[in-house]
């Protein structure tokens, strides 16, 4: 159900009052990434430093990424110590958050992040479902996308709302990706879910992975000629 105001007017996932605060605790987030990541390994000093900051503005600001962000610290914090494959856990997420990449042909500032993705990742039903697509595609430009979805048998729409089924996420985006429509549409999908509407975030892979063999929804291409050409098909987006 939508949260509705003394008035009757929906409230929106966040308030015009705490714009300004939650830009500032997103900047001092991906700057702590960054700072964490900077030696591409997370100490046991780091780890419980982040996790104090997350839980301080998750008090503050219950809102993605902070309730997100909570809900995976508590976990892997479950025990009160950080096992090996925990610690990889933090450092993916930590990755993520500061927009960087492993991947020396496409750069830190062209990577779509994978921590708002759903693990696992759900099964696509295209047929009669919404999609909402964001971020840059290696697929093509979003009318490439949509029109893909659409010969699959989904519907597609602009914004994330109560009918959305699904949000993929582009393989390319900005490092600053909490700052950008992309992250405000996650943090709608976010809110909604809070609201137990059954939106799934998935990503583009993913999405590609599910689609059925219709003849011509899409050509394959090979990964060096999605890294290489991306930028000229999306000149126009």
């Amino acid at each position: 159900m939508t949260r509705r105001d003394a008035h009757g007017q929906p409230i929106a996932p966040f308030p015009a009052a705490l714009i300004q605060n939650h830009g500032k605790a997103v900047d001092q987030l991906i700057g702590i990434a960054r700072g964490i990541m900077c030696d591409d390994a997370v100490s046991d000093a780091e780890a419980v430093a982040f996790r104090k900051f997350v839980e301080r503005f998750f008090e503050m600001e219950r809102v993605f990424p902070f309730d997100a962000l909570k809900e995976r610290m508590d976990r892997i914090f479950a025990d009160g110590q950080i096992e090996a494959e925990e610690r990889e856990e933090l450092r993916v997420i930590l990755r993520s958050l500061g927009g960087l990449t492993d991947d020396p042909e496409l750069g830190p500032e062209n990577i779509a992040a994978t921590f708002p993705l759903d693990e696992p990742a759900p099964e696509v039903r295209f047929t009669e479902n919404e999609f909402v697509v964001t971020g840059r595609f290696a697929l093509g430009t979003r009318a490439r996308v949509h029109e893909i979805i659409g010969k699959c048998g989904g519907q597609t729409h602009d914004n994330v709302r109560h009918t959305t089924r699904y949000l993929v996420i582009g393989h390319f985006a900005s490092r600053d990706w909490l700052h950008t429509s992309y992250g405000l549409k996650i943090a709608r999908a976010a809110e909604l879910r809070k609201e137990r509407h059954p939106v799934a975030i998935i990503s583009e892979a993913h999405l590609r992975a599910s689609l059925p063999p219709i003849a011509g929804s899409y050509s394959p291409r090979s990964v060096t000629a999605e890294k290489v050409g991306w930028r000229k098909a999306h000149e126009s987006t």
